[in-house]
């Protein structure tokens, strides 16, 4: 594999900013944005409809916090039941990108980085999320084969050498702003969300149980956002097609995604039957580009 073919047009990315991603070993990428000034973490999750920082963290930082909504929940994967506070940025830096005036979903997110504790180095504390609603404001492109998060993007059309090693798979956007994809799982259709947050693709248990695949039994537990408390079961999917993309034998994780997929159809009417996490995306170089609404994966037979 060329490590340095990409999709984008290299004369392209020279007048935008192209910033290092760190990987965790789980696969999920986190960076450093500075909130009103101060350096913090944050998770690259496209699974989480908004922005989201620690309850604790915005204490700190002296917030002006709304009182909690019992009513209303974050609209992410990750945390699908986490009571939601609102919080004002003064401002949210990325590299160049700066939006001033900015509001965030403020959640308790001690179990996710509690999920995380085992995979992130010393010294280092995750205390929030990049969600879809950045992600789609900057026009963000996502790159795993360079661990690079290009900002802001006007256009990234593939050149034409490149083309011809990866394959581009449309996507929709969502009411919850969820990256929404037809798939085919061993020729049956479903709907999978494209989630940078989960170190796994899964499906949900009753999904996988109508398409009648294998599944194995293990007790290890899942290392994904928002899962460190489910019991892990693993299938394979013979036949897995992405529009034209395709690959055989996708080792699959079974987990019960019933809350995910309530979420998701009590707020967009869609009845999703997974995600596609991490591992994929890694395995096949992904480029997820929020401006022209495609995900380009490296062709199999080019890895």
């Amino acid at each position: 594999m060329n490590s340095n073919t990409s999709p984008i047009n290299d004369g392209l990315l020279a007048s935008h900013q192209s910033i290092a991603l760190q990987k965790l070993p789980n696969n999920l990428l986190y960076t450093t944005v500075r909130i009103n000034n101060c350096p913090l973490n944050f998770i690259i999750d496209t699974g989480a409809s908004v922005t989201c920082m620690h309850n604790v963290s915005a204490q700190a930082l002296k917030l002006v916090i709304s009182a909690v909504n019992t009513n209303e929940r974050a609209a992410g994967l990750a945390e699908t039941t986490n009571e939601k506070a609102n919080g004002l940025l003064s401002s949210l830096q990325l590299g160049h990108c700066m939006l001033q005036n900015y509001d965030t979903a403020v959640i308790n997110l001690s179990g996710i980085k509690k999920a995380l504790a085992p995979f992130t180095p010393p010294y280092t504390k995750i205390e929030g999320i990049i969600g879809a609603d950045f992600l789609l404001e900057t026009q963000a492109i996502l790159d795993y084969q360079t661990q690079q998060i290009h900002l802001p993007i006007v256009s990234n059309m593939p050149t034409s050498n490149a083309a011809t090693l990866y394959e581009p798979i449309a996507w929709n956007c969502i009411e919850t702003q969820h990256l929404l994809l037809d798939v085919l799982l061993n020729g049956r259709q479903a709907c999978l969300i494209l989630d940078t947050g989960a170190s796994h693709t899964c499906l949900d248990t009753e999904t996988a149980n109508e398409l009648a695949i294998t599944i194995t039994y293990t007790i290890e537990k899942v290392a994904g956002l928002g899962s460190s408390n489910m019991e892990k079961q693993t299938a394979n999917a013979t036949d897995f097609m992405l529009g034209n993309w395709h690959t055989s034998n996708q080792d699959i994780t079974i987990l019960d995604l019933s809350n995910v997929v309530h979420t998701i159809y009590e707020n967009d009417g869609i009845q999703i039957a997974g995600v596609i996490g991490a591992d994929i995306l890694q395995t096949y170089c992904a480029l997820i580009c929020y401006d022209t609404l495609q995900l380009y994966l490296k062709k199999h037979d080019k890895i």
